[in-house]
């Protein structure tokens, strides 16, 4: 693997006010690690790590993955990755975590991902450092 991590987070879209701790922070690097998620794909070029959403609480796990229009079945789960059925309820506060493993980036105008490689979305509970959830495809134009 291209030794290039790019750690980058962003505020979620349903909380403005939320902003992720140092703590978070190095939940989300523990959680990489532990379930070895530098192994779901060789990048040519980089992974980059973003936070993009808040799963509410009592909330249906699959939609927040919110990137596909398709249902969370027809979605794959890389590895011995967790994989949760639906209908599934979150009993705790989860993020969405993106993973995006980047070969080069793509300059075609209907890219979906903006680069060639690999997305995996993940659902995560930060405080226990678990996966919940994770599906993910390949990255093309």
């Amino acid at each position: 693997m291209n030794d290039t991590l790019r750690f980058q987070l962003e505020v979620p879209e349903q909380n403005l006010n939320h902003l992720l701790s140092e703590e978070d922070r190095r939940n989300i690097l523990h959680i990489f690690k532990k379930y070895k998620l530098e192994e779901v794909y060789d990048p040519e070029k980089e992974i980059v790590i973003s936070c993009r959403n808040l799963v509410e609480e009592d909330g249906d796990i699959h939609t927040g993955h919110k990137l596909w229009k398709k249902s969370p079945e027809q979605v794959t789960t890389p590895g011995n990755l967790p994989r949760l059925e639906p209908p599934a309820v979150s009993g705790a506060r989860l993020h969405q975590l993106s993973i995006d493993y980047i070969d080069r980036q793509s300059t075609g105008f209907f890219s979906r991902y903006g680069y060639i490689g690999y997305y995996l979305s993940v659902i995560a509970d930060l405080k226990k450092m678990e996966i919940i959830d994770a599906r993910g495809e390949i990255a093309d134009e």
